[in-house]
């Protein structure tokens, strides 16, 4: 049974093994384990030692010592957790534990002296209830707080004593502000020592303690020196290699190796213990000899899980199998006959977990142990043919019944239709469906759901939860997961301003009862998950640090995980430990097959036979070509179940309009054109009588309705978002705007990826603009801008100082006004009631004059509502000994609704801190569009946090957000919110791919980078040039750049460009003399060239960088005198290229004179128009060479001949004039408007 540790440690153990046997202690006596009082049965040597323990068999039995507390440790566990800390908190608390303490060491004190016999254990019953009896909480609490009120008064005083003498004469503060401020301090948070685990526990089990860091060890090591039997350790060897174990320890902790039960005489004492109060004669042998023959074939490798490992079976599961095997046979309902309870309780906990052919082994050892197959109920096979799931209520609603199983039902409305409207039950959904049925009818063991994503993990939790009534609670996990996201953290009281406790929404759904699906489990961090152990065991408990308190969660509060295969094909999932796997009952999720798929598609999205089959063909066509091309690999492609479900939820009409929503859908969001074509040719081999897919987006009905309304709110005069009104209708914005509105109409969150300047966030705002109703503001387009340092705050809100006090409390005194006439108008049929009122009337008339406090008078608002209970009684209705209430009529004519909002004005000036929704809430909220720009910016911890977002159900649980209660608010999204994304490709400045599971979410859009030589980029910047034969040049210009540098200009670049000689020139033009059509046009090419020179030579070796050498001998000047030092060979190269444009056909409307002042205007270095600045006295400026520059404001008076700091300026010194340039020209749009 137990192995001395004298094989692994340094020096021999000093314990022995022993030979434990079971025993009824008539007298009670100490434990020799962890030195408690053993009452009943018990375990006993019956070596020499007589070593007597409550401890079972194995190491994890050991959790059923009496100890006071049970740790369970990690790697980030701080010393204060074990010794102590300091935290914000009542005081009371401590009281209450140390007198609890009290009564525990007074009823040990009698234990020691009552050896007599076991019946005299009553007598300390009777001593324990009399010490309670005379200990009355209430009353401690009363004397504790009254000195806390007399502390606080003390220090108030002392406090306005000092500020009176001392603040007050030096700074002169006025009377409002001094009162403001000594209520503040009056009210702080005190930091109190909360005494930890080791203080307050008379035995400690350090569960897992290889798991501590040093800081304990060390601490605990202190400890033990001074008595090293207080504590008792449990060490699984299976998980733990004991050369973890430091010297040190091994001198300190007595070592003991407990090795698994494995002998039949062992397992049958088990067996026995369980099953004989309910069985008279228990299938012990049978039982055992199962057990040991899984146990077998487990290390044979003959049976394997459901994602092909080798299944392991520990005592956990044979013992998980006979609770639940009891629970059955003895509930009060519906109990199930003592074999078949035990057969099923058998299959939930050796045949769940494994695939179909080793499932089907484990079922038939069942059937060979007890004679009796756990085999589907005869209502479940008739139901097998049908898409719903078996569902019968009991008469009393109370119990419902699964596919043969009955559950308890829980407290919320049960509604079988709307459960099944979006769920299909298919053969292998309904076998998994049946098993987790029938783990639920049985006990409320863990659930761990594992399978590739879009499998279905999810969504069948929620429907289980929907078809027997039980709230639902989805807690999305990241690779950052903290444990405070769990169990909760000290928050900000919106009302006090102090820090409390608020506790996290896994414990509230524990008090609550709730079902909770912990997605994406193996995302989160080891040591938050291994805090979690003692929820997921038998015990069923959770451990708070930060309060030191334990929850004891609803006996209906169930815990399900879900997570994809941990690999390469899905980023960031860890391989769990089989200890921590061991503690769930799993259930693996395959994908649905070809013929299920079709079912689904048929039944849930109403699409026709017909179209199913091809859809299903082009999804195992494009499967097929994975070999070739890594565009969609195979089962761990891309293209997932939810790409089915999407496109058959856009709903074609015809075989073309599904090729078209199939191309839209599957070959939009590819990035190469031979990808395409694979898509391309897959669509028209299987839609019958589509030959050649080629879409139109300029004519799509999504393009014409979004120009029509766009066209509609610009001619009644809607101020559009920047740009919107200046869209140029290219082939490729009508593409995406195209691709847009069908996200749109179908409710997908769409994500747009391509290069910057490429129209993205434009298409998202046209779109959102357009589908603004009219009346409507609050529906607008909110955008975020997501960066490095982006936070879930910055999506969901955060708690925030309240702002606008001031027109609160003149908002109190406007509504203090309106109570008065309504309390002299009243009857006055009782006294009391109008004296509370005169009271109150009194608070208003002084808040009215600004010298009362809103509190008192919020203080007295309540306190008159509450004792005066306005209601709809009459007076004649109330009895004699009840207090008269105000006549229905009376309250609805004003006094209880002004009194109402006056009181909650007073609430609202009384609040310090206050809950202000981020950009995302008040979208879902309002039912606008919302726009996350640049999201691959933001780290997967704060996206993961969006995943219920991204689902169809459009739901948000805001855990972040203070709560009075215990209820979790869950936000849902109105029909109209939509949310759009953004991104630039990985591998530029820092920019990543989202994660496959992230962008399988989303429908993306790829957005192919504007092509310069094509017709539709010069139709784009010759709509923003005042001269549209400077569009060609300029893209020529920008292609011979961009063939040249490491990072080529984008589409941004040539707008700003031509945004710069649009301003500048037509400025020109109207302020030139000549007026004629070939002086205007010779100022817009002067525009352009600086334009030029702004956009490529001004920002050369700020990022850009020319690659090719041989470019700068080609274009380099013919001749370099001192004068052109400043530019570098390439820019003087590039500033070549600009001026040979002079020469060629796009420029004949200039004459060889304009040709000439252009050249002698830039000159050699670029630069000489700066040079030949000249002085304007009289209009009061410098003219460089078009941009004028005021010398001084209109008022003041400045000799422009003799400025001093004019004559000792050179603009023509070479270095002068290279950095007065490029910010002339930086300053052009404001320069050209002077």
């Amino acid at each position: 049974m137990l192995e001395p540790l004298s094989a692994f440690s340094p020096t021999k153990s000093p314990l022995q093994a022993h030979n434990l046997k079971p025993k009824v202690f008539l007298v009670p006596t100490w434990c020799s384990n962890c030195k408690g009082v053993l009452v009943g049965s018990g375990f006993e040597c019956s070596g020499p030692c007589k070593m007597r323990c409550h401890i079972g068999l194995g190491a994890n039995q050991a959790e059923h010592c009496k100890a006071e507390l049970l740790l369970k440790p990690c790697e980030e566990c701080e010393c204060s957790r074990v010794q102590g800390q300091y935290r914000f908190g009542d005081m009371t608390k401590q009281i209450f534990r140390n007198e609890h303490q009290k009564i525990k060491d007074l009823v040990v004190k009698e234990a020691l002296k009552e050896q007599r016999g076991f019946g005299k254990f009553d007598k300390l019953k009777s001593y324990a209830e009399a010490i309670q009896d005379r200990w009355d909480p209430q009353m401690v609490k009363q004397y504790l707080l009254y000195g806390v009120l007399l502390s606080n008064i003390a220090i108030f005083i002392l406090i306005y004593w000092l500020v009176l003498v001392i603040a007050w004469p030096a700074h002169g503060y006025e009377r409002a502000n001094l009162l403001g401020w000594l209520q503040a301090v009056s009210n702080f948070a005190s930091l109190t020592l909360f005494e930890g685990v080791l203080a307050v526990a008379l035995h400690l089990l350090l569960h897992q303690v290889l798991l501590y860091s040093e800081l304990i060890h060390g601490f605990v090591r202190e400890i033990l020196q001074i008595d090293l039997r207080e504590l008792q350790i449990d060490v699984q060897r299976a998980s733990l290699a004991f050369s973890e174990v430091t010297f040190y320890a091994l001198q300190i902790f007595g070592g003991m190796g407990i090795l698994s039960v494995h002998t039949a005489d062992d397992l049958g004492q088990i067996v026995r213990s369980y099953l004989e109060l309910t069985l008279p004669n228990p299938p012990v042998d049978a039982i055992v000899g199962f057990y040991k023959k899984a146990a077998a074939l487990c290390r044979q490798n003959v049976l394997l899980d459901g994602a092909g490992r080798v299944s392991y079976f520990s005592l956990r599961n044979l013992t998980r199998a006979l609770r639940f095997a009891l629970r059955l046979a003895r509930r009060s309902h519906h109990a199930t006959p003592a074999k078949q309870a035990l057969a099923q309780g058998l299959a939930v906990g050796f045949a769940t977990t494994l695939d179909s052919s080793s499932s089907k082994v484990v079922e038939d050892m069942i059937k060979e142990a007890l004679g009796v197959l756990p085999s589907l109920p005869v209502q479940s096979a008739k139901a097998g043919t049908s898409s719903t799931a078996a569902v019968k209520m009991d008469p009393d609603q109370s119990w419902i019944n699964v596919e043969g199983y009955w559950i308890k039902a829980g407290p919320q409305k049960i509604d079988t239709d709307g459960a099944h409207k979006d769920f299909v039950i298919t053969d292998s959904v309904r076998r998994n469906l049946h098993n987790i049925a029938r783990m639920l009818s049985g006990g409320r063991f863990p659930i761990l759901l594992e399978g590739p994503t879009s499998a279905g993990k999810t969504s069948l939790v929620k429907f289980l939860a929907h078809l027997t009534g039980h709230e639902f609670v989805r807690i999305n996990n990241h690779e950052h997961t903290d444990l405070q996201e769990y169990v909760g953290q000290y928050v900000s009281d919106p009302d006090t301003g102090q820090l409390v406790f608020q506790e996290g929404v896994l414990v509230r759904a524990a008090r609550a009862g709730h079902w909770v699906v912990l997605d994406e489990l193996n995302l989160a961090p080891s040591e938050v998950l291994e805090a979690l152990n003692r929820l997921l065991d038998d015990n069923r408990e959770l451990y708070i640090p930060d309060t030191g308190s334990t929850v004891k969660p609803h006996e209906e509060f169930m815990v399900f995980a879900t997570q994809n295969p941990a690999g390469a094909n899905y980023g960031g999932r860890k391989l769990l430990s089989r200890a921590f796997r061991n503690r769930f009952t799993e259930v693996f999720v395959s994908e649905l097959p070809m013929e299920e798929l079709a079912v689904v598609l048929h039944k849930r999205c109403q699409v026709p036979p017909s179209y199913v089959k091809v859809m299903l063909a082009v999804y195992q066509d494009l499967q097929s070509h994975r070999n070739q091309s890594a565009v969609f690999l195979g089962k761990q492609s891309f293209m997932t179940v939810r790409d089915l479900l999407r496109w058959g939820d856009r709903r074609p009409s015809s075989y073309l309009e599904l090729a078209v929503e199939g191309w839209a859908l599957l070959a939009e969001r590819l990035r190469k054109d031979e990808e395409r074509e694979v898509v391309r040719k897959s669509l028209q081999k299987h839609c019958s009588g589509v030959k050649s897919l080629q879409v139109d987006y300029a004519k799509d009905s999504f393009v014409l309705e979004a120009k029509a309304r766009v066209t509609a709110k610009l001619k009644a005069g809607e101020q559009p978002p920047v740009g919107v009104g200046e869209v140029v209708w290219t082939p490729a914005f009508c593409r995406m705007v195209a691709l847009i509105g069908r996200c749109v109409q179908s409710g997908e969150p769409a994500l747009l990826v391509g290069e910057t300047g490429g129209g993205k966030t434009m298409a998202c705002q046209l779109i959102s603009w357009a589908l603004v109703e009219e009346g409507l503001p609050q529906r607008r387009l909110r955008t975020l801008n997501c960066h490095q340092q982006t936070e879930t705050s910055d999506f969901i809100g955060s708690l925030r100082p309240v702002r606008g006090r001031d027109a609160v409390f003149n908002a109190i005194c406007e509504t203090a006004k309106k109570l008065e006439p309504e309390l002299t108008s009243m009857d006055r049929g009782d006294a009391s009631m109008v004296q509370t009122l005169d009271k109150l009337n009194t608070e208003v008339k002084a808040a009215a004059r600004g010298m009362g406090n809103p509190k008192i008078l919020g203080q007295a608002l309540r306190s008159a509502l509450a004792k005066n209970a306005f209601g709809s009684e009459t007076d004649s209705e109330v009895p004699a000994t009840k207090r008269p209430r105000l006549d229905a009529s009376k309250a609805q004519g004003g006094l209880l609704t002004v009194a109402t909002q006056l009181s909650s004005l007073c609430s609202d000036y009384d609040r310090i801190f206050e809950w202000a929704d981020g950009a995302l809430v008040e979208a879902m909220r309002c039912g606008g569009g919302f726009l996350v720009d640049e999201i691959s910016l933001a780290e997967d911890s704060v996206l993961e946090r969006l995943n219920s977002v991204l689902e169809p159900e459009h739901s948000l649980l805001l855990a972040e957000k203070p709560l009075t209660g215990r209820d979790l608010e869950v936000i849902r999204a109105l029909p109209s919110f939509r949310l759009f994304a953004t991104m630039n490709p990985g591998g530029d400045f820092g920019k990543r791919e989202l994660s496959p599971a992230l962008r399988n979410r989303f429908t993306e859009i790829w957005v192919d980078s504007i092509d310069f030589s094509t017709k539709e980029a010069e139709d784009l910047v010759a709509s923003q040039l005042p001269w549209s034969q400077l569009a060609r040049p300029m893209l020529n210009c920008v292609t011979w750049f961009n063939e040249r540098v490491l990072h080529p200009l984008s589409i941004r670049e040539v707008l700003a460009w031509s945004a710069f000689v649009h301003s500048t020139a037509s400025t020109a033009s109207t302020a030139s003399t000549a007026g004629a059509d070939s002086e205007s046009f010779r100022k817009a090419v002067e525009m352009y060239l600086h334009g030029g020179c702004m956009t490529l030579v001004d920002s050369l070796g700020l990022g850009n960088q020319l690659v090719d050498t041989e470019c700068i001998a080609k274009y380099q000047m013919e001749t370099e005198d001192e004068n052109s030092g400043g530019l570098t060979s390439a820019q003087k190269a590039i500033l070549r290229y600009l001026l040979q444009q002079l020469e060629t056909e796009v420029f004949e409307g200039l004459n060889d004179e304009s040709r000439r002042l252009l050249r002698e205007s830039f000159g050699a270095d670029g630069f000489a128009w700066v040079k030949q600045h000249r002085r304007c006295v009289k209009e009061n400026f410098l003219d460089f060479g078009g941009f004028k520059v005021s010398a001084s404001q209109p008022d003041e008076d400045v000799d422009m001949d003799h400025s001093g700091a004019a004559e000792e300026f050179d603009f023509g010194a070479p270095a002068a004039a290279c950095n007065v340039g490029p910010a002339l020209r930086d300053l052009a749009e404001c320069l050209a408007s002077l």
